[in-house]
């Protein structure tokens, strides 16, 4: 009898298989799967399309030999108040828009560091804008530009236009929209012409004096 029941197992002591561990790793496996066949998630921010328009700016620049740094901390101010209180989508685009190797000012980063480049942004008449800088009253360096924004571009500026002035850094709608111009002097009251007449009579009695 003692030799039969040393052949008896007591019931729960014989040996399992491990089921609990091979259900674990068959979740796993079909976990990873299932991330390694989810999709990426979609960009969702939305496209921008900006609303350029020609804008004139005059930057009021102090003393100092880095008047090109300087001119840049004014515009980026600028920018910067415009993106914050007016139109978060503000930027200067290159004057060029069929050049695509120029991306859009958006912020410091995005400045130029050579006067070349910054020229296809900013357009300004006077070719040494950018000299240092030696009377007590600064500089005033004036041009135009092309700025985006996701709204009328025109309001926007309106309505920064006094905080603007302020920081040294006027911004405003060019009501010629085009970047190249030339200012004219214009006499109110003067003729446009004269008459021929008038000229030989005018040259004959200065001639006689």
């Amino acid at each position: 009898m003692e030799s039969i029941k040393g052949l008896l197992h007591k019931k729960g002591t014989g040996n399992r298989s491990p089921k609990s561990s091979s259900a674990t790793d068959k979740k796993s496996a079909t976990f990873a799967e299932a991330v390694s066949k989810t999709p990426p998630p979609k960009d969702k921010t939305p496209r921008v399309t900006h609303k350029k328009c020609v804008v004139a700016f005059s930057v009021r620049v102090d003393k100092g030999k880095d008047t090109q740094a300087a001119f840049g901390k004014k515009i980026i101010s600028a920018l910067s108040f415009l993106q914050t209180h007016i139109d978060k989508h503000a930027a200067f685009f290159a004057i060029d828009c069929t050049d695509s190797s120029k991306p859009p000012i958006k912020e410091k980063a995005d400045l130029p560091g050579f006067q070349v480049i910054l020229r296809r942004y900013f357009a300004i008449p006077n070719s040494r804008a950018f000299d240092s800088i030696n009377q007590e009253g600064g500089r005033a360096i004036r041009g135009s530009a092309v700025m985006g924004f996701s709204v009328d571009p025109q309001k926007c500026l309106e309505e920064a236009a006094g905080d603007l002035r302020h920081m040294g850094c006027a911004i405003f709608f060019k009501q010629c929209q085009e970047v190249n111009t030339v200012a004219r002097q214009l006499l109110l009251g003067a003729p446009n012409t004269i008459e021929e007449e008038v000229i030989k009579t005018q040259s004959t009695t200065n001639s006689r004096r």
